[in-house]
């Protein structure tokens, strides 16, 4: 039999099996692997998303012509051919029309998706839109990119857009509006977090037509995806006003913001998906303090809260209330141990090993069973189970031990202790200020006085970042906090944490970073061979255990709390709401 025949009847099966799939797929996505014998000349691997349908990669028949024109032919034993069927969750009765009061821990910050401070979470998937989005399962969903090709190295992606799309301001959403994001994104002033994520390894945006983007990297970037779930699309003309106003595609405009009261949104009619959203509008209400915002889910004050401890589950089960578990793995309790930058005066803390002492001097069991109501799980090290910056071994390290923090502190030359260690933390999660308690007092044993500072989301974010005034200097010696991003590619860790490669908080100062290690993280981002990636991740695991500027507790689990007439309430792998999909029966 011919090549050319037999590669047909290849096609013609694949073509069966696909129309067989599409016409009979269930309301949830499916993998189907169809391995069948093929020859072609040079595969190469694209992966293409059909809206709404299928997204495959697929082998393409490349042609290569090589000196002296000489075809250069592959053959391939086995095929594998994925094809993922994407269908849309029907909101079976969703009804239009209502309003909703959404209730958290503070106020936002600004109306900026790329100040990605928890805090401003509530507003990034309805205000604005990503090109692409991961679903509670990781699976890569189009949004406002439809398709894309990426080469086989993962350097380069051409991303199609969704076409007919509008800014709240009525513009059409197009190429050079992405390019215009990723600029922004990797300016060095104006990319804030996304700067983080994108500086190591980004090297250019391309609008190759209206709707076709080409982005560039610098060398293979293995959480390529990840980058695209987490930059959120904004108009380039409300770029220099994110303090006052916001201008995005997402389901839901800005209406008005009150800072310190609320912030509402309202309906954008000419909203890209179909029917939704269901609400007419929304609103987020900041609340000073934990309990205050349960008495507002409880009182009929608020319809959504976020933070919901699992102590309180029950009770509030009881009284009626809905409770939604967030996303596992999300945010990680660490507490954030600030050494002085070398061109500043030198305190205890600028000794690895007094930071040690704090790292052994903290008792996980008990700040879980106490702090978290035993709602947690002992982590040392960043990463869950299922990562590749993972080892078990490492996860053993720093048992509470306080003659072993006695040993490190006698050797850095504070056998007594004799020093005190300011610390900041918000109200917005309880945990935070019971964490920081209980190893306050186990310090307290070791000679070591820790003054606690309970601040408002404004004041912490500036002794946690630094402002002009303190020439961008952290000013804290310990925060009690959480973070998150690292349960996706591990790069994650190092691109909006203490530990990011650019604009650290922690090491402003790029001479202060640990020999070697930002020259670790940044071959562990530019290689796609997982074996490679393994023994480089470990070797970075292993010197911030040493270094202890960035201590875990434990897993942080929280849930969503709603009225009994709410539904709908779905949200991402950062916890992030999308408001598009919630309606009431009311």
């Amino acid at each position: 039999m011919s090549k050319q025949v037999r590669v047909l009847s290849v096609m013609i099966a694949v073509l069966f099996i696909v129309s067989l799939v599409v016409g009979c797929a269930p309301a949830t996505p499916q993998v189907i692997e169809v391995p069948k014998e093929v020859i072609v000349e040079k595969a190469v691997i694209q992966t293409v998303v059909v809206e709404k349908e299928v997204a495959v990669e697929k082998q393409v028949v490349q042609t290569v012509v090589v000196e002296k024109q000489v075809k250069e032919t592959v053959i391939v034993e086995k095929v594998v051919e994925k094809q993922v069927i994407v269908t849309p969750t029907p909101q079976a009765g969703a009804q239009r029309g209502g309003k909703v009061t959404y209730g958290q821990g503070g106020d936002i910050k600004n109306l900026d998706p790329f100040d990605m401070l928890s805090l401003n979470y509530p507003f990034f998937y309805n205000l604005y839109d990503s090109l692409i989005r991961y679903d509670n399962q990781l699976n890569i969903m189009p949004r406002l990119a439809t398709s894309w090709v990426v080469d086989k190295d993962q350097t380069k992606i051409t991303l199609n857009l969704r076409q007919g799309v509008k800014w709240h301001n009525g513009r059409e959403f197009v190429a050079d509006d992405v390019v215009k994001n990723f600029e922004r994104g990797a300016n060095d002033v104006k990319g804030l977090n996304v700067y983080g994520m994108l500086s190591p390894v980004f090297e250019k945006a391309t609008a190759i037509d209206k709707y076709t983007v080409e982005l560039q990297f610098k060398g293979p970037t293995p959480n390529l995806f990840d980058l695209l779930n987490a930059i959120c699309m904004h108009a380039p003309e409300s770029m220099d006003s994110l303090t006052t106003t916001a201008i995005g595609t997402g389901p839901f405009k800005l209406k008005e913001w009150i800072p310190g009261d609320h912030v509402t949104f309202v309906r954008f009619d000419d909203y890209w998906e179909e029917g939704k959203p269901y609400l007419d509008e929304w609103t987020i209400r900041p609340y000073g303090d934990y309990d205050a915002l349960l008495d507002a889910l409880e009182g009929g004050v608020v319809d959504i809260i976020y933070g919901v401890k699992p102590k309180d589950k029950d009770r509030l089960e009881s009284a009626g209330k809905v409770l939604i578990p967030g996303q596992e793995g999300f945010i990680i309790y660490t507490v954030a141990i600030n050494p002085p930058d070398s061109d500043m005066e030198q305190t205890p803390l600028a000794d690895k090993r007094v930071r040690q002492a704090i790292n052994y001097a903290m008792d996980r069991e008990t700040i879980i069973e106490q702090a978290l109501f035993g709602a947690g799980k002992r982590k040392v090290t960043h990463f869950p189970e299922w990562s590749i910056a993972y080892f078990e071994d490492l996860e053993q390290s720093y048992p509470f031990d306080l003659e072993k923090a006695k040993q490190l502190l006698t050797e850095a030359g504070y056998p007594n202790g004799g020093f005190t260690l300011n610390a900041i933390l918000t109200p917005s999660d309880p945990a935070y200020e019971a964490w920081a308690v209980i190893h306050a007092a186990d310090l307290k044993k070791l000679g070591i006085d820790v003054k606690i500072d309970v601040l408002d989301p404004a004041t912490w974010t500036a002794r946690r970042f630094g402002t002009k005034e303190t020439n961008n200097r952290a000013t804290y010696d310990l925060d009690y906090t959480g973070q998150g991003r690292q349960h996706l590619d591990p790069m994650g860790l190092w691109s909006n944490s203490g530990y990011r490669l650019k604009n650290s908080p922690i090491y402003p100062v790029e001479a202060d970073w640990p020999e070697g290690f930002r020259e670790l993280v940044m071959e562990a981002g530019s290689t796609v061979d997982k074996e490679k990636r393994r023994e480089l991740f470990r070797k970075i695991v292993e010197i911030q255990l040493d270094q202890s500027v960035n201590v875990p507790l434990s897993w942080r689990y929280v849930f969503f709390g709603t009225q009994p007439y709410v539904h709908g309430v779905s949200f991402d792998v950062e916890d992030k709401i999308i408001m598009g999909d919630v309606w009431l029966s009311k």
